[in-house]
């Protein structure tokens, strides 16, 4: 998890159209949802990544729920809470959780 936080944390986009911020968002959210407990207990640790990362973490979480498969709520709700308090994605000026 180490690895995955500081690669996504410090990882600069070259303008490459094969890897983008959206694709690596993709693989994210399917990592996410092949394995929803290990990522949800570390939830908090996603806080103030990009907010392509924070979306990806919570589709793949939104993808799980849907297929009634269980993980750990109170640090994703923890996500969620400083994720409305910090600005949006400044492209389309959405916050990154919403109710």
């Amino acid at each position: 998890m180490d690895d995955l936080i500081s690669f996504l944390g410090s990882w600069q986009w070259s303008g490459d159209p094969i890897i983008s911020p959206e694709g690596l968002g993709r693989e994210l959210t399917a990592l996410v949802a092949s394995e929803p407990e290990r990522f949800a207990v570390h939830a908090g640790r996603f806080q103030g990544l990009d907010p392509t990362y924070v979306r990806a973490f919570l589709s793949g979480l939104r993808d799980t729920a849907k297929e009634k498969r269980s993980f750990s709520w109170p640090p994703l709700l923890e996500l969620c809470v400083g994720g409305t308090a910090t600005p949006g994605d400044p492209r389309t000026k959405e916050p990154v959780c919403r109710p």
